[in-house]
């Protein structure tokens, strides 16, 4: 079970891993799924069209004003990975006259995507500074968690531990 205040997202990229997304999600929905995760500014608007109102979080890289303001249209949590794109999403949002919700990707050792772990502390505080948008999360990409064998390995010990260190020093 999770603990009071915690929701699980389901991730229904990649069509619901070949399954449908949109089906994939309503039963994840009516197993207790609070939230998606897609890869695809796409992927979350085919939620949106098909009904589902629970929160969308896009895992992609979306770097564009349209990208941004179509999040803003469809309420699709944007991944932001630098001030950049939160400057662009106060823009778009204070523009609206309506409020932006993002979450803020860190990268603690995955190298894809993500703002540098170190920059965390700074960038939560600069997205809290923006009127118009609300950091609805922080979150990182574990690069070897499904590794087997008997615990964690050393990378992904060593990711969380820089994520928890970002999150200490934030609260």
């Amino acid at each position: 079970s999770l603990a009071p205040g915690c929701t699980l997202m389901a991730v229904v990229k990649a069509d619901g891993y070949g399954h449908g997304a949109v089906p994939v999600a309503q039963a994840a929905a009516a197993g207790g799924a609070g939230s998606f995760g897609v890869a695809t500014l796409q992927e979350g608007v085919e939620l949106r069209q098909a009904g589902l109102r629970q929160p969308v979080l896009v895992l992609g890289n979306l770097t564009q004003p349209e990208e941004l303001r179509a999040c803003l249209h469809w309420q699709l949590l944007p991944t932001l990975s630098g001030m950049r794109e939160a400057l662009l999403c106060q823009n778009l949002a204070a523009g609206s006259g309506r409020a932006m919700a993002v979450q803020l990707k860190l990268d603690t050792g995955m190298a894809r995507l993500g703002a540098p772990w170190q920059e965390g502390r700074r960038m939560v505080e600069a997205i809290h500074g923006l009127e118009a948008v609300q950091l609805a999360g922080v979150y990182s990409h574990l690069a070897d968690a499904d590794a087997p064998g008997n615990g964690m390995d050393p990378l992904t010990t060593q990711q969380q531990h820089r994520f928890e260190q970002v999150l200490l020093g934030v609260q």
